[in-house]
């Protein structure tokens, strides 16, 4: 008896051991996505660029991930010094034991990126992480005619019209006199173009070639913005879907350019003040609720964002619920973690990008929180750089 009980602590000393039963999960920031999804392809060539913002932000998951996690770095294994004061636990992965995939967006090119880096690495490949998310109900929920969905159960007026052929896109030229046409599988700006009754023609081109490539093309109201921001959600397979937080950004054009690091009260707020007839606290359920029905089932356990707008409706502010539904993470997601997780609370700043190397002043640092200055989140030979600035409020 006392040897089966000595074997049998063996066994299960083995067994649950850290190594078979780890908790860590492997961040990969993969910008590329979106038009990697939109091809459909496994075996995917982003663009330059693509590889350029991926270089530039491989470090981001340090805001997105928790202690003990890893990050697929490729052949940046050096955590940006800026970093180094704030405790993240966080470390570049080498082929150790994980127990989930998290990248910055799913797609079969994402899956296959992973896949290569366990054979790079020589690391054991778990069927499970096939299982990580449903890559075809991502692709799906992708689409821009999510957006429709959500504004039709919003009952917002302001819903985009899918267009198949140019009566569809004479028809909504006739219904708006400024438009804006996007491809139903893009983001981050990219695929969309402007236009207008008094150029028909090029919109209409641009439209056509939308349609031959992706079977349709989004064509909506041109609104003028006032504010834009986004509600954040977080969704998982065994809880669903909820609403987590604020983001507030701005856009030169329809290029990403930096968020504004507030707590989420002050967001909300913020957009109050702006649009007064709009109950932000009742619209936060009410598009909690209908992406619970148009989500369903969940395909893959993380963040996803709503980017919306305040805009301006005949001299009256109004809120636009959808300008686009992003199923991946977003910078909006790495702003809100950066407000809770690195900047101090007597602080506010921003998170962006810069396509151009500058030199940032000293960043000071109290009780391991960013207060004051600005820190580098990219490797040191990137042509673009994210940043985290603070300002002492």
């Amino acid at each position: 008896m006392v040897k089966r009980i000595y074997l049998c602590k063996q066994y299960l000393s083995h067994f649950f051991c850290p190594r078979h039963f780890t908790m860590a999960d492997l961040h990969f920031f993969n910008p590329g996505n979106d038009l990697a999804l939109a091809s459909g392809q496994r075996y995917y060539t982003p663009p330059s660029a693509a590889v350029a913002m991926g270089h530039a932000g491989t470090w981001l998951p340090l805001l997105l991930g928790k202690e003990g996690d890893y990050i697929l770095a490729g052949n940046h294994q050096k955590i940006p010094a800026a970093i180094c004061n704030w405790d993240h636990g966080m470390k570049a992965w080498h082929g150790e034991d994980v127990s989930a995939l998290r990248p910055w967006g799913w797609s079969l090119w994402t899956m296959e990126s992973y896949a290569r880096a366990f054979r790079k690495a020589n690391a054991a490949w778990s069927n499970s992480f096939e299982n990580c998310a449903d890559i075809r109900r991502v692709s799906a929920l992708s689409h821009r005619r999510t957006s429709v969905e959500l504004h039709n159960a919003l009952r917002s007026g302001l819903a985009p019209v899918e267009a198949f052929c140019r009566a569809d896109i004479e028809h909504a030229l006739d219904r708006w006199e400024r438009v804006v046409g996007k491809s139903p599988l893009s983001g981050s700006g990219r695929g969309v173009f402007h236009g207008s009754r008094q150029s028909a023609d090029a919109f209409i081109r641009r439209c056509n070639t939308a349609i031959a490539r992706q079977g349709s093309v989004m064509i909506e109201r041109e609104l003028v913005p006032i504010a834009e921001f986004a509600m954040l959600f977080t969704m998982s397979r065994s809880s669903g879907i909820r609403f987590t937080g604020y983001s507030l950004f701005e856009t030169s054009g329809d290029t990403y350019m930096h968020n504004t690091l507030l707590p989420d009260d002050e967001i909300r707020r913020h957009l109050q003040n702006l649009c007064r007839s709009t109950d932000f606290r009742v619209l936060e359920e009410e598009v909690t609720e209908a992406m619970r029905r148009i989500v369903r089932p969940v395909p893959y356990d993380g963040y996803f964002g709503i980017d919306m707008m305040i805009f301006d409706n005949g001299g009256v502010p109004a809120v636009n619920p959808c300008i686009e539904v992003n199923m991946r993470t977003t910078m909006g997601v790495v702003a809100w973690n950066a407000t809770r997780r690195l900047l101090h609370s007597e602080s506010s700043g921003h998170f962006g990008v810069s396509c151009r190397s500058e030199t940032h002043p000293h960043a000071t640092w109290l009780d391991g929180r960013l207060s004051e200055g600005c820190i580098t989140l990219s490797p040191p030979d990137s042509d673009i750089t994210f940043f985290i600035e603070a300002i002492r409020n």
